[in-house]
């Protein structure tokens, strides 16, 4: 399990912006983890959030930076399918979806 880093923005500043949400799922208790692309300053930050705390990000950077973190988003989904979580009734868009 990765260890969230809490960062201290200057007052004022804004430190990302969502760009989209690839996917929401569910597991059988009704744990939800969401796939989430942020534009940050070095570069296209993927995040996955479980309940809106971090579990996992990476950092996609160059000029086919929405694509590789398309990519990381389908596997993360597949990874959790295959783990027991569904898709939420949610409209949620495929990570190659524009």
């Amino acid at each position: 399990m990765m260890t969230a880093r809490i960062l201290q923005w200057p007052k004022g500043e804004v430190p990302a912006k969502h760009v989209r949400t690839f996917w929401t799922l569910t597991d059988l208790t009704g744990q939800s983890i969401s796939c989430q692309l942020w534009a940050v300053a070095t570069g296209l930050e993927l995040r996955s959030l479980s309940d809106d705390e971090p579990c996992q990000s990476v950092v996609c950077r160059g000029s086919h930076a929405e694509v590789e973190a398309a990519m990381h988003a389908e596997d993360w989904r597949r990874a959790l399918l295959e783990a027991g979580f569904c898709q939420s009734h949610a409209r949620t868009e495929s990570a190659f979806d524009s």
